[in-house]
C-alpha cells in the first residue's frame, strides 16, 4: 500500500534496490509475481526500527507512524528495508 507522498517516496527510494537485488538473485524471471511478493513479505517481516509494521495498513493510516515521517525518517525506513531484504536473501 501507497499512501500519499511519503509511500510514493518511499517506495522510489527502495525499488532501485529491490530490483537490483531479485535479478542478482534470480536468472530466471527474477520479475515473476510470486517472487516479488514472497522476497517483500519477508522484507517487510524482517524489517526493524523505523520500518516495523511498514507492511501493514496500520503503518499508514491517518495518525498512523508514517504520518509522522520526514524524508530524514523515509530515509532510514528504506534503509532498514534495504537491510532486511539483504536479510532475506541469505
Amino acid at each position: 500500500m501507497l499512501f500519499k507522498y511519503t509511500g510514493v517516496q518511499l517506495f522510489l527510494m527502495f525499488c532501485p534496490w529491490f530490483f537490483l537485488t531479485m535479478s542478482n538473485k534470480y536468472d530466471r524471471n527474477p520479475y515473476e509475481t510470486e517472487k516479488m511478493q514472497r522476497e517483500l513479505q519477508k522484507c517487510f517481516d524482517e524489517a526493524m526500527g523505523e520500518a516495523t509494521g511498514v507492511g501493514h495498513a496500520d503503518f499508514w493510516r491517518k495518525g498512523g507512524k508514517a504520518s509522522g515521517l520526514n524524508s530524514g525518517a523515509v530515509g532510514k525506513v528504506c534503509t532498514a528495508l534495504v537491510n532486511a531484504l539483504h536479510g532475506s536473501l541469505e
